[in-house]
């Protein structure tokens, strides 16, 4: 179990709960909640957040302070890191851990876990500046009250997609098991896997390193859903 998650000071700040109307300030406040919840991710290893589920962490639900981010504004952070690359949605065939049919391909990892005091309003100038596409113009599409809107779940890449690709040739290498057919399990939860930064990886977010490897021709990827396997070159 990792140690407890060092939420910075601006997590018990009570505006930082309820979605901001003026632009420039929701976009300063959607920004710290991204950094926030990457960091959060990061230290949890937690590959994929729904919102609605996520809506319950003590990420979003502080209970010292007694308020919580709802599921709206929770769909509104997922937006802001889907835009920022640090996560991608879930669809259909990556839900179950298909290559490929996910949307928003995670480039990145903003830095920090915007951790310091200070007002939405003073961290509305900087982040203002640095943000080319505002989260509002995606409102009515995120739905109310945690109703039924269709992209609700992402990937989240604390660790940039790439990078995670590189993490799983790299294990390949030093196994020496290249030209070696390995089941995705294996792959994670093997015992060569022990000690790794894969293991433990969430499948749907390893078949996506998998995808990355594959259009490099590092990789194939065969059989049917429930019985997978993978051979690297």
């Amino acid at each position: 179990m990792p140690d407890p998650f060092p939420f910075p000071a601006h997590h018990s700040h009570p505006a930082l709960y309820t979605l901001q109307p003026q632009p420039a300030t929701r976009a300063a406040q959607l920004a710290l909640w991204a950094r926030l919840t990457t960091a959060y991710c990061a230290h949890q290893r937690i590959f994929r957040l729904d919102a609605a589920r996520a809506a319950e962490w003590p990420l979003f639900d502080n209970a010292a302070l007694g308020r919580r981010l709802g599921v709206d504004g929770v769909r509104a952070v997922l937006v802001r890191m889907v835009e920022s690359g640090d996560a991608e949605w879930v669809t259909g065939s990556s839900s179950s851990g298909g290559i490929a049919g996910v949307t928003g391909v995670g480039a990145g990892l903003i830095g920090g876990s915007g951790g310091g005091g200070g007002s939405l309003a003073d961290s509305a100038t900087t982040t203002a500046t640095t943000t080319t596409t505002t989260p509002t113009t995606r409102e009515g599409k995120l739905g109310g009250g945690g109703g039924a809107g269709k992209e609700r779940e992402v990937f989240v890449w604390w660790r940039a997609l790439s990078a995670w690709a590189k993490l799983v040739e790299e294990w390949v290498d030093n196994a020496g098991l290249k030209n070696t057919v390995l089941t995705l399990y294996e792959l994670t939860q093997g015992d060569a896997a022990l000690g790794t930064e894969i293991h433990g990886m969430d499948p749907g977010a390893l078949r996506r390193a998998l995808d990355v490897l594959v259009k490099r021709g590092k990789a194939q990827v065969f059989g049917s859903e429930d019985s997978l396997g993978v051979k690297f070159f």
